[in-house]
C-alpha cells in the first residue's frame, strides 16, 4: 500500500519507520513544517514531498494516510481523504491533548472508512500477566523527561494522554476476570505551578473495578520510566531500561498491522481502538478540571462528540415538540370550546359558507359584485342541504343592510326559486377577534412539531451519500 503522510511535526517518524517495515511505500508527504520537510528531505530521500493542493490527487485506492501533529490543517485534509474511503493510521503522540483529533470523530462514527489509534505506549511491550506474580490493588507510574527544568504544561498533557492509555490498558489486562474496566475519579496536584509551567506533577486514579493508579512526572537529566505494581507490602518493578528500541518497533509494528493492507486491497472497516482515544479524552478533561478546581472530581464520561450530541438532542427537541402538539390540542379545543362567544346560527351560516359581507356588495350599495353574485349562486345550491341562516353582515358603517338582505332574499326567490324570506338574517358577526386568536392558537400548537419535521426533511435532503468499503 502507498502512504500519504500528513504532518506538522517529527511524531510520525517512528510510525514511518513502521509501515516500511510492514512493506508499505511511503510515497507522498505534505506539511507546513520547514523543519520536518528538512528532515524527510535529508533522512527520507524517496518520499516526495507535495503541495497542499496536490493532496487531492492521491485519493486512489491503494493510498493509506498516515496523520499526526497538533495543527487542525493536517486533520481537515485527513478528513476528507477519509470521506472517499481511504484507511488513516492517527499518530496521537501530539494530537492527543488537542481538539484536532476529533475532526476525525464522524468518519468512526458513519463508518465511512477505517480509523487506526497509534500510542506510543512502551508499556505495550511487557507482558504483566507473565511478569507479575500477583494481581495488583495499587499501581505506580513514574515517568521523568530532561532536560531538567520547568514542566510545560502542554508537553504534560501529551505525555499524560499516551500513558493513561497504557494503564488503562494495563489495568485491564490484569483485571481478574480479563474485563475492560474504567476508575471512578480522579485529582491532580501540580507542584511549583507558574501560568504554563510546573516543577512536577501526580495524577491519581481512583474507584471503579481497576486498581488504584498514581501518574507521577518530574524533570531530569535523562528521559526514563519507572513502573511499580503493588500488593500490600509486595512490589514488582519495571522500567523504560527492560524495554529495549527493538521490542518499542515490534510493538509498533504490531498497532500497524490492522492497519488497511499492505498488498493494496481495500480496507476492512474496523472502528476497534478508537474508544480508548475517547475514554483518555475523558481522563484528560478530567484530569484539567480538577487542575483548576484543586480537589478530587469524578470522571464524567460523557459523549466528546457534536454529532451524537446533536441526534441526541435533536431526539429530545422531537418528543417534547410531538407533547407539546398533542396536549396543546387538547387543551385549546377546550378553552375554545368554553370561551367561543358565538352563537349557534352564526356557526351554522359560518361552516355552511351562507355569510355575505362587505366584499360581496359594490361599495355601500346594496347591489351584489360578481363575486357576490356567485356566492349567492353557491348558496342557493347547498340551499337544501342545511338549514343554517344566510347572515348579511351588519358592519355599522353602511344604511343599507336591509337594502342588502332584500337583495339577497329577491335574487334567490327570482332567479333560484329559493322562497323562504325568513333565512336570511342582517346581524353583526361576533367573536372576529376570537377566529383569530384560535388560528395563532393552532400556529403555536403545531408550529415546533413543523419545524423539526422540516429540519428532519433538510438533514435527510443534506445529508451526502455514504461510500460503501468491504
Amino acid at each position: 500500500m502507498r502512504i500519504l503522510v500528513l504532518a506538522d511535526d517529527e511524531s510520525v517518524l517512528p510510525w514511518m519507520d513502521s509501515l516500511r517495515q510492514r512493506g508499505d511505500e511511503l510515497a507522498f508527504c505534505w506539511t507546513p513544517s520547514v523543519t520536518l520537510r528538512e528532515t524527510l528531505q535529508e533522512s527520507w530521500p524517496d518520499v516526495k514531498l507535495i503541495e497542499r493542493e496536490a493532496i487531492s490527487d492521491c485519493e486512489a485506492d491503494d493510498v493509506g494516510v498516515l496523520v499526526g501533529g497538533r495543527g487542525s490543517d493536517v486533520f481537515v485534509e485527513a478528513r476528507q481523504l477519509g470521506q472517499c474511503g481511504r484507511p488513516i493510521l492517527v499518530v496521537t503522540a501530539s494530537a492527543g491533548p488537542t481538539s484536532s483529533l476529533f475532526e476525525l470523530m464522524p468518519l468512526w462514527e458513519e463508518g465511512r472508512t477505517q480509523i487506526v489509534p497509534a500510542f506510543d505506549c512502551p508499556l505495550a511491550a511487557l507482558s504483566f500477566q507473565e511478569n507479575s506474580p500477583f494481581r495488583p490493588d495499587r499501581i505506580e507510574f513514574e515517568r521523568t523527561v530532561s532536560p531538567a527544568g520547568p514542566l510545560n504544561l502542554q508537553r504534560v498533557y501529551e505525555l499524560f494522554f499516551q500513558d493513561v492509555y497504557a494503564l488503562h490498558q494495563l489495568g485491564s489486562q490484569l483485571n481478574a476476570d480479563g474485563q475492560s474496566a474504567d476508575w471512578e475519579a480522579i485529582q491532580t496536584v501540580w507542584t511549583g505551578q507558574q501560568e504554563k509551567y510546573i516543577a512536577a506533577g501526580s495524577i491519581m486514579l481512583s474507584g471503579g473495578q481497576l486498581p488504584e493508579s498514581t501518574w507521577t512526572l518530574k524533570s531530569g537529566p535523562n528521559d526514563g520510566w519507572k513502573l511499580t505494581l503493588w500488593k500490600a507490602d509486595q512490589s514488582t518493578q519495571f522500567s523504560s531500561s527492560d524495554v529495549s528500541a527493538e521490542y518499542l518497533d515490534a510493538s509498533r509494528l504490531d498497532m500497524v498491522r490492522q492497519f488497511g493492507s499492505p498488498e493494496g486491497s481495500p480496507p476492512v472497516i474496523a472502528a476497534t481502538g478508537w474508544e480508548d482515544v475517547m475514554w483518555s479524552g475523558h481522563l484528560l478533561a478530567a484530569a484539567q478540571n480538577s487542575a483548576t478546581r484543586q480537589r478530587r472530581v469524578a470522571i464524567q464520561q460523557e459523549s466528546g462528540s457534536e454529532r451524537s450530541q446533536f441526534k441526541t438532542q435533536m431526539a429530545t427537541f422531537g418528543c417534547g415538540a410531538l407533547l407539546w402538539a398533542m396536549f396543546g390540542a387538547i387543551g385549546l379545543l377546550g378553552i375554545a370550546s368554553a370561551l367561543d362567544p358565538r352563537d349557534r346560527e352564526q356557526k351554522a351560516a359560518e361552516v355552511a359558507g351562507f355569510v355575505l359581507t362587505e366584499v360581496d356588495f359594490v361599495g355601500d350599495s346594496a347591489q351584489l359584485t360578481e363575486e357576490g353574485a356567485v356566492h349567492v349562486q353557491q348558496i342557493s345550491e347547498d340551499w337544501s342541504s342545511t338549514t343554517a341562516p344566510v347572515i348579511v353582515v351588519d358592519s355599522g358603517q353602511s344604511t343599507a343592510a336591509n337594502e342588502r338582505r332584500e337583495t339577497v332574499a329577491e335574487t334567490l326567490t327570482s332567479e333560484y326559486g329559493r322562497d323562504d324570506e325568513q333565512r336570511v338574517l342582517v346581524r353583526q358577526l361576533k367573536g372576529v377577534w376570537f377566529q383569530r386568536l384560535v388560528v395563532l392558537g393552532w400556529c403555536l400548537v403545531f408550529g415546533p412539531l413543523g419545524l423539526v419535521l422540516l429540519a428532519q426533511v433538510l438533514i435527510v435532503a443534506s445529508h451526502p451519500g455514504r461510500e460503501s468499503s468491504t
